[in-house]
């Protein structure tokens, strides 16, 4: 909040409550005035409605029968009636009237009204016994002279021993009286009224100085809050933006990892809370089948895996270890895609586990060329046995054979290769199968290739 440097200048605050009080003075003191002078009118205007009805009761005695039955047009009736009324004039009354019970003015001290009859609500009202007074225009109604502001007071007229009222008695009285009467009881008060309000408001400026200097040491903390309330918004959005961007970026590079993410939640099925839109690529379905059906991910599992993964899973769940394990998941289009899972059991804060994260890697390919090795390892240690056996059940013949052509006649040494599929020996003499039939140390190389095949 400014605060005000001059030495002469008040504080704004300071000045607009001074403003406000003697606004809210001004108006109560007018609203005491408005009463008292409204009291001080209606008080007047009781008194002349007093004067009225005595006047009525004085001069009843006075008039006639005729005078409130029929307009009085004599001359000398209406002299009279002047007569009569001419003291009522000289004390204020402009103005009289008598109202026959229809609402014809019978009389007037203004004789062009004699005999005009207005529909007035006023002579009801009084010929039931009661005084109205009204304050308007001396011809509201009609007449002759200066439209003056009058009061005009209303009431019944019973002629000698007559219980019910036979007509109405009007008085205009000029409202000047009154007012300089209103005014007269009006202007003291408001004299004494002006001075308590001023005296009130000067003692209302020490208690103003100290409420607005109270007002700006609480406007000073509350600027230095909302100042320091804005910085802590303004640190809060801009650690939520940055916490945004992070989200996104850490979001784009697990979706771009060669691998596929996941939370999953701790129960009999791991059904996923989360799961990245690698695993549609790999697997063909979409990631909502994942998050939509709790038991989808047993469901993909190879036959052959599935009860061992998901003990291996159970049994996580309990220990909250961590685990890696290989198996199988059957593709959309039918395809078994081996996977390398790398579990993670998160615990809160109470290290109870929470749930399950962990990654998914495609290791088809891997798992593929290891097979393929595999057999053609078990395919060459296979052919080296079959090898093997063949020298061995080559050299046995071939010994076996030398031995019996040792021992047979020296015509029957020429056919043994023939008997070992040796196409490309040639036939032997006589001379050499003799020999060999002769001679022992020719066998020692067939032994020898025996020994070399194995047992």
């Amino acid at each position: 909040m400014t605060r005000c440097t001059s030495a002469g200048r008040p504080p704004r605050l300071v000045l607009r409550f001074a403003l406000y009080s003697a606004a809210a003075l001004a108006l109560a003191g007018a609203g005491i005035l408005l009463v008292v002078r409204h009291e001080a009118q209606v008080h007047a205007e009781r008194d002349l409605t007093s004067d009225a009805t005595r006047a009525a009761a004085t001069l009843s005695s006075e008039l006639r029968k005729a005078d409130l039955t029929e307009p009085v047009t004599s001359p000398g009736r209406l002299a009279a009636l002047d007569a009569l009324f001419k003291p009522e004039m000289m004390s204020g009354v402009v103005r009289v009237k008598l109202w026959r019970r229809d609402g014809t003015v019978t009389y007037s001290s203004d004789h062009s009204l004699i005999g005009s009859q207005v529909d007035a609500a006023e002579i009801d009202e009084v010929l039931a016994g009661s005084t109205v007074r009204e304050t308007g225009r001396l011809n509201d109604e009609g007449g002759q002279g200066k439209n003056i502001k009058v009061t005009s007071a209303y009431v019944p007229l019973r002629l000698a021993d007559e219980q019910r009222p036979r007509g109405v008695l009007e008085f205009y009285n000029d409202y000047g009286p009154i007012e300089a009467q209103v005014v007269a009881t009006v202007k003291p008060v408001a004299l004494a009224l002006g001075l308590a309000l001023l005296l009130l408001f000067g003692s209302l400026f020490p208690i103003l100085h100290q409420v607005t200097k109270a007002l700006e040491h609480r406007s000073e903390r509350l600027a230095g809050q909302a100042q320091e309330l804005e910085r802590t918004l303004n640190e809060r959005r801009q650690a939520v933006a940055g916490l945004r961007e992070a989200e996104s970026r850490y979001r784009a590079l697990v979706e771009q990892l060669p691998l596929v993410t996941y939370i999953d939640r701790l129960d009999a099925w791991s059904s996923s809370v989360f799961m990245s839109p690698q695993i549609e690529t790999i697997l063909g379905y979409p990631v909502q089948d994942w998050l939509d059906d709790p038991r989808f991910y047993p469901k993909v599992l190879h036959p052959d895996d599935r009860d061992r993964v998901l003990a291996q899973h159970a049994d996580a769940h309990k220990t909250g270890k961590s685990f890696s394990t290989q198996y199988r998941m059957i593709a959309r289009d039918g395809r078994v895609v081996w996977f390398d899972d790398s579990v993670t059991i998160v615990n809160d804060a109470e290290g109870k586990p929470l749930q399950a994260q962990g990654f998914l890697l495609d290791i088809t390919a891997r798992k593929t060329a290891e097979l393929a090795l595999s057999e053609r390892t078990v395919h060459r240690h296979v052919s080296n046995i079959l090898t093997k056996l063949e020298l061995r059940s080559r050299a046995q013949v071939a010994a076996w054979t030398a031995e019996r052509l040792a021992a047979s006649r020296t015509d029957n040494a020429a056919r043994w290769p023939a008997a070992l599929g040796w196409a490309s020996w040639s036939r032997p003499s006589a001379s050499r199968a003799a020999l060999i039939a002769s001679r022992e140390s020719d066998l020692a190389p067939w032994r020898r290739a025996v020994r070399l095949a194995g047992p």
